[in-house]
């Protein structure tokens, strides 16, 4: 009966994990979780200061992911609008791919809304369609590789959060 507690946690920590591909803050809702379960339990075997550790690493997510956004767009020639509209669009199309294939449409549905966001603002602004495909295409590969790493660094929290709900 004491492990009904921690594992439905654990079931709602890892679906946490699973919104970030949404473009949702699953991280920071993990973390939340676990300070939670701090202020639920005091006896358990982690203090405030992993609370914060975690939500370091959560930061970490953030600033990674809109880094990576960011540099590798304007790397490939995408203006500070194509990279608003980048963002904008990763996070209209995770939401309307998320419909699709049960809430697996919804990574798809980020990339290719960044990668169109990003294509619309800069022929918007009367770049040629070659070079705003190529400023899209960076904001594309950065969208990538920073949900790529927030959803990794989501796991790290996961696997850290996961034995101190069970001690």
């Amino acid at each position: 009966m004491e492990a009904i507690w921690p594992s439905l946690y654990l079931i709602l920590l890892v679906l946490s994990l699973g919104i970030i591909v949404f473009g949702l803050p699953g991280n920071w809702l993990m973390v939340a979780l676990v300070a939670v379960w701090k202020l639920m339990n005091s006896d358990v075997a982690f203090g405030w200061g992993f609370v914060a550790l975690i939500g370091g690493i959560a930061l970490v997510g953030e600033g990674v992911e809109l880094s990576l956004q960011l540099l590798t767009g304007r790397k490939h020639g995408s203006s500070k609008k194509g990279n608003i509209g980048g963002y904008v669009g990763l996070i209209l199309g995770a939401i309307l791919g998320a419909p699709i294939l049960f809430g697996l449409g919804a990574l798809p549905g980020a990339l290719l809304g960044a990668y169109l966001g990003c294509l619309f603002m800069e022929h918007s602004q009367g770049r040629p369609w070659p070079e705003a495909n190529r400023a899209a295409r960076g904001v594309l590969l950065g969208s990538f590789l920073g949900i790529v790493t927030k959803f990794s660094l989501g796991v790290v929290i996961l696997v850290l959060a996961i034995p101190r709900l069970f001690i």
